[in-house]
């Protein structure tokens, strides 16, 4: 839509965001850091704004489709898809980069989320402008 509010976001998988039962990184690691990528994508659309900033109102879908493992780098990748008056949806893409092999330094999608973002001031909907 807009590529001046896409948004890159990369974090390393350390042993606290790790599922002791399986040694993947919690799904609930992926979201929060995913929530912060479009969070964080959102607010740059509040610039020059009148109101207070953007807080989730809502994960409309999360899909994880592959795991990641200690040590992993993955990035996210968060795109503006639509913007009204007082909201934003934001697509956050989860690559991992792949570590050994021919296909070292490539990146492989893990999981991917759509989240609606909304405009507030005052603690209430507020038009953003943009």
């Amino acid at each position: 839509m807009n590529e001046k509010y896409d948004f890159t976001h990369t974090f390393i998988v350390f042993p606290q965001d790790l599922n002791p039962s399986f040694g993947t990184l919690y799904g609930g690691k992926l979201l929060a850091e995913m929530d912060t990528c479009a969070g964080t994508l959102s607010k740059r659309i509040s610039y020059q704004s009148d109101c207070d900033g953007f807080v989730t109102a809502k994960v409309e879908s999360v899909l994880f489709k592959k795991p990641a493992y200690l040590g992993d780098i993955i990035t996210l990748k968060g795109r503006l898809v639509e913007l009204h008056e007082t909201e934003a949806k934001v697509h956050i893409e989860a690559l991992k980069e792949i570590a050994n092999g021919p296909e070292a330094g490539s990146l492989v999608t893990i999981g991917e989320g759509s989240f609606l973002m909304v405009s507030i001031k005052y603690g209430k909907r507020y038009p953003h402008g943009k």
